[in-house]
């Protein structure tokens, strides 16, 4: 072989090695990983219409004696500005001492509340309000999954013929109020089985589910 093109050669290989190593470098390049995105809220109307029946809860009286223990006002008498709301769930009413649990959104804030029985003896109760923080899947997240659940709109168990008729057992007492609509609702025994169970009573237990869950009033939930 002659010189000259011995020398072309002897150039022309750190070319060739260049080349191939850009050509595997692009290729072993991974494509980006794209973090996962969470679905958008779809907003549900958050609509509060006046029970025509009155403006009392069921077993009114009971209710009113923990919202005082527990050092609250009482729901129908208050008022909140437009966009303001406040929810209360109440849970027992039988042989179980009666709880609760109070979210409230002022000014696009939320908190939320456990109101939980501690037994003093004889026969006593006191009631202590318990701060809860922010759900795992959000403020927000968590409302929706309550509004999917009717909490809002979900009638009385009486207008539907919707009642257990049990003396004891574990019931449920709803009071939501909006700007100045208030309305509540109830429904007792909603976890038995009984003749004219309907599927509001599954919709009762799932809110009851939600709130005791992700936002951690754990005793309000009872599936039997």
């Amino acid at each position: 072989m002659r010189y000259p093109q011995l020398m072309r050669l002897l150039l022309a290989i750190p070319i060739l090695l260049s080349m191939l190593g850009c050509q595997k470098s692009e290729t072993d390049i991974s494509p980006p990983i794209l973090s996962p995105t969470e679905p958008p809220i779809v907003a549900i109307a958050e609509t509060v219409t006046p029970d025509p029946k009155g403006t009392k809860p069921w077993a009114y009286e009971e209710i009113d004696q923990v919202v005082a223990a527990s050092g609250k006002r009482n729901l129908r008498d208050v008022e909140f500005s437009e966009n303001d709301f406040e929810l209360r769930m109440w849970g027992g009413f039988g042989l179980t001492a009666t709880q609760g649990f109070i979210l409230n959104r002022t000014d696009n804030r939320w908190t939320a509340v456990a109101i939980r029985p501690e037994f003093r003896k004889p026969r006593t109760w006191n009631f202590t309000s318990v701060s809860l923080p922010e759900p795992k899947q959000s403020w927000e997240r968590a409302w929706q999954s309550l509004l999917e659940q009717d909490v809002l709109t979900l009638p009385d168990a009486e207008t539907i013929n919707c009642r257990a008729m049990f003396e004891d057992g574990y019931s449920y007492v709803v009071e939501v109020r909006k700007g100045g609509n208030y309305r509540t609702y109830s429904y007792d025994n909603p976890a038995a089985q009984f003749k004219n169970r309907c599927t509001q009573a599954d919709n009762i237990l799932n809110i009851a589910r939600i709130i005791s869950t992700d936002y951690g009033a754990t005793d309000l939930y009872r599936s039997e």
